[in-house]
């Protein structure tokens, strides 16, 4: 593609304006599909989303593109070409513009009538030691899950024997193993789950064995679906009916 046919993303920069900041870059909403996913995997196939989606923060500060491009022209060890531990410390110096969603609201409705909610708003702050900016919630008619809050989880519900133990506020608590920010990347903590690892692994064995991964193409777009039926949702005005299901499409 010649000049009049670039665009941002192209440069590469996993934090740079193509992958937030520019209108048809999606927005912060599509760097987040773990939150549908791991509601999908917990209560089956959406239905219908429900969504409001908006810019909070139009003007913007970013590492410029071209300091990424020096990193990774320098970086020989590929346990050291993550670019988000440096781009959290490099001084933010271009200033851009919004052009896609960065605060969205989405209201799930799933086949079996469970409700799910998912929000972000990345405003790029770190988050209290022992929380995470991904937390997950569950609340049922037996018993809550809670993520994070100081703990790896926490377990309530009427059902106690199926417990191991409770503690004297009524929850069983799943206690902090290690460092769990270093249990992602780049060297994890022995007996630690290192999601890039697995799934590159699982991916290489599906290849080999001509099999589908777990997540597979419909899993991929029925939570895509998930995510664009929110932009929709809100654009519209309207409740977005979902065309696909995890296992292909509903009509």
């Amino acid at each position: 593609a010649g000049p009049d046919h670039y665009h941002p993303q192209m440069g590469g920069n996993p934090y740079g304006l193509g992958a937030f900041f520019s209108e048809d870059s999606g927005g912060m909403l599509f760097d987040y599909p773990y939150a549908p996913t791991q509601i999908a995997t917990l209560l089956g196939s959406c239905k219908s989303v429900m969504g409001m989606a908006k810019i909070s923060v139009p003007d913007r500060m970013i590492v410029p593109e071209e300091e990424y491009n020096k990193y990774i022209a320098q970086v020989s060890d590929p346990d050291k070409a993550n670019y988000w531990d440096v781009v959290l410390d490099l001084p933010r110096t271009e200033q851009v513009k919004m052009g896609a969603a960065d605060n969205v609201f989405s209201l799930y409705e799933m086949v079996n009538g469970a409700v799910g909610v998912f929000h972000v708003g990345r405003p790029f702050h770190p988050t209290l030691p022992g929380q995470s900016a991904g937390r997950l919630q569950i609340f049922g008619t037996d018993g809550n899950l809670i993520f994070g809050e100081g703990y790896l989880a926490s377990i309530i519900t009427s059902k106690r024997e199926l417990l191991p133990k409770v503690d004297s506020d009524g929850w069983y608590h799943v206690p902090l193993r290690g460092d769990l920010a270093k249990a992602v990347w780049p060297k994890p903590t022995p007996g630690a789950f290192h999601y890039y690892q697995q799934s590159l692994t699982h991916l290489v064995d599906c290849i080999r064995e001509d099999r589908d991964p777990i997540l597979n193409v419909e899993w991929g777009r029925h939570i895509t679906e998930m995510m664009s039926g929110a932009i929709e949702s809100s654009r519209t005005g309207q409740r977005y009916e979902m065309a696909t299901t995890l296992y292909g499409m509903a009509r």
